[in-house]
């Protein structure tokens, strides 16, 4: 019995003592961990030193680099296309004076703080016509943006993806048929000389692709109908996107959808 109630107490004295270790490592481990100031990223080197040495980011400015935070918003991208191009300065000039003035982040106002991350080209606390001024610098000029880049950046009540939907079409497919035929270049010259609205997607209407519409696109279309010419430029054998970014809209394209 004697032999019973002491290995019974030396049993609670280990589990005691187990216990008493236990909680004192749990405790070394949540107060080293408490102590270590945070690496996000796992390079061995505190956040607030790489955001001060300038290793990393830190737009919206709350002391986690933005790598850290997950992307979501190119800045400058006002039509929230996933790019930042040139029919977004130009969208930010229409919307001052032709309206209606609502902007994608926030509150939908202009001086919401993300709206104003996201549009103030120039840094100077407020989104206004001089912005996209500034953005058209950016892109035609190689004059970099105050604040804005072309990485995509977390901002605070702007939660919209950096990867937005995309203009995808046929190039010489006019009519948005599914096929490039005789009627497509008839529908482009009725469009531009008569106001025709038979084009939905002026991009696939650019058959050489410099950015414009003209007769030179019928003719175009036209010489490799009769003429089994070259392929037109990409994207013309299957959908896809336009390499070369320019002020042509795309609003829809059915046959790609």
């Amino acid at each position: 019995m004697t032999l019973y109630a002491n290995a019974t107490l030396a049993f609670r004295t280990l589990v005691f003592v187990m216990t008493l270790l236990s909680g004192f490592l749990v405790s070394e481990v949540i107060v080293k961990a408490q102590d270590e100031p945070p690496d996000c990223n796992g390079n061995s080197q505190a956040d607030n030193v790489d955001i001060e040495l300038g290793l990393a980011r830190d737009i919206n400015g709350n002391g986690i680099p933005d790598a850290c935070e997950g992307a979501t918003q190119i800045p400058g991208d006002l039509n929230q296309n996933g790019r930042f191009d040139s029919h977004d300065p130009r969208l930010l000039l229409e919307r001052f004076f032709l309206g209606p003035p609502v902007y994608p982040c926030g509150n939908g106002k202009i001086r919401d703080p993300a709206n104003v991350l996201l549009l103030d080209a120039n840094g100077n606390g407020e989104v206004d016509s001089s912005d996209s001024v500034y953005l058209f610098r950016n892109l035609f000029l190689d004059a970099p943006p105050h604040v804005l880049g072309f990485d995509c950046i977390p901002l605070p009540g702007c939660e919209m993806g950096c990867e937005g939907p995309q203009d995808v079409f046929r190039r010489g497919d006019v009519n948005a048929s599914g096929r490039v035929n005789l009627i497509d270049p008839v529908d482009l010259l009725l469009f531009m000389f008569h106001g025709r609205q038979v084009v939905s997607c002026e991009k696939a209407a650019d058959a050489n692709d410099d950015g414009q519409l003209d007769t030179t696109d019928a003719l175009i279309i036209l010489r490799f109908i009769f003429l089994l010419g070259s392929d037109l430029p990409s994207p013309f054998s299957q959908c896809g996107v336009d390499p070369i970014d320019d002020l042509l809209s795309c609003h829809e394209f059915s046959p790609c959808e």
